[in-house]
């Protein structure tokens, strides 16, 4: 599970639609915990900061099991809604380690080439995908 931070490819370090990410979170923890149930693993990764150890990566590595599940939740929970890298970076991490067989969904506002790129070269790797786009919600003002 891949969540990007990211609005669009111009935002940079505060996220400027923090209720789209939130939406983004809540959508991976429901796949994340639908997944542990029927006993498949979920790791979760994302280019946002932890609020107390702002300059560590988050990312944690498949497993099944209800500890899993409680860490993920609880990582996603210590979340601020300002991003680490690029989205595209930590694609091109993962990559890099050459990571394969692997279901991954990406939960993004959207898909630029750079993006797509890492994509396609997880795909080649023999990995599947689903992408799910976060789309605005409705304005504040209701309209």
């Amino acid at each position: 599970m891949y969540l990007n931070f990211e609005i669009n490819e111009n935002m940079w370090e505060y996220v400027t639609e923090p209720e789209r990410i939130e939406m983004g979170l809540s959508y991976a923890a429901s796949i994340v915990q639908k997944s542990i149930n029927e006993g498949i693993k979920a790791g979760f990764a994302c280019n946002g900061r932890l609020a107390d150890k702002p300059r560590q990566k988050v990312y944690i590595e498949p497993k099944c099991s209800k500890y899993q599940l409680f860490y993920i939740l609880g990582t996603m929970a210590e979340l601020s809604m300002r991003t680490y890298s690029s989205f595209d970076y930590l694609l091109k991490h993962e990559t890099d380690r050459k990571i394969t067989g692997m279901d991954i969904f990406i939960l993004t506002s959207y898909v630029n080439q750079s993006i797509d790129r890492q994509i396609n070269l997880l795909k080649r790797l023999g990995n599947t995908f689903q992408v799910i786009l976060l789309k605005p919600g409705p304005a504040k003002d209701g309209k």
